[in-house]
């Protein structure tokens, strides 16, 4: 086994059992188990997380990672490790989650939208049109980041529809004759302007505009 093999992170599979029973030893004599959190007593890094190594296989790594590796197996290539509890020097597992590089960074800049949220409204753009406005509004997130997320240029690693018509396009068929005739059932059956725009992601103006077309 060459040391390039050994230096992975991502498994410990190959790391000789005596080695690996070893580091086992020094790295729990590092390890503060509270309540909740296990507090890491070792090296730490700039940015807060916990510091390990395994010398002798040439593996350098995070207190957390090491410590998941042990307990919960091998992490999927290309993915991260995300702190639930948000306590960087902690190393239990059961406040970890295995999830993609690309939200994991969302997470730790605090975005406002989930994974669910992002697929709603690429659904919702897919099923009828909505206003990119009505969307920003409803979401609490900017119109170019809503804009951004159809367009598949925010959010690359999520799923659903994407837009691949550039924006300005898309403008002109926003509301489609299908939304209309919506809204204008709804209107029929009682439904307020408040309320038919919140279901159809149509803002208030453009209900009162087509209501208005249709009293003509």
């Amino acid at each position: 086994m060459d040391t390039k093999a050994r230096a992975t992170t991502n498994s410990l599979r190959e790391v000789p059992k005596p080695i690996l029973e070893q580091a086992k030893k020094r790295f729990w004599e590092n390890v503060e188990i509270e309540d909740s959190c296990w507090c890491w007593k070792g090296a730490i890094m700039p940015l807060g997380y916990g510091q390990f190594h395994l010398n002798a296989v040439n593996i350098h790594t995070s207190a957390h990672r090491f410590s998941f590796l042990i307990q919960r197996g091998d992490i999927p290539k290309g993915m991260s490790i995300d702190h639930l509890c948000r306590n960087r020097k902690c190393v239990n597992p059961n406040h970890m989650e295995i999830v993609s590089s690309a939200e994991n960074t969302r997470r730790g800049k605090g975005t406002k939208l989930s994974v669910n949220d992002v697929l709603e409204i690429r659904r919702r753009m897919a099923q009828y049109p909505c206003p990119i406005p009505a969307l920003a509004k409803e979401f609490g997130v900017s119109r170019a980041l809503i804009t951004m997320i159809l367009q598949g240029h925010r959010w690359t690693d999520v799923g659903g529809n994407v837009i691949h018509l550039p924006y300005r396009h898309q403008l002109k068929r926003m509301i489609t004759q299908e939304t209309e005739q919506r809204i204008r059932l709804m209107r029929l059956q009682g439904s307020t302007v408040k309320s038919i725009s919140s279901q159809t992601c149509v803002s208030q103006s453009q209900v009162r505009r087509i209501m208005h077309r249709c009293a003509q």
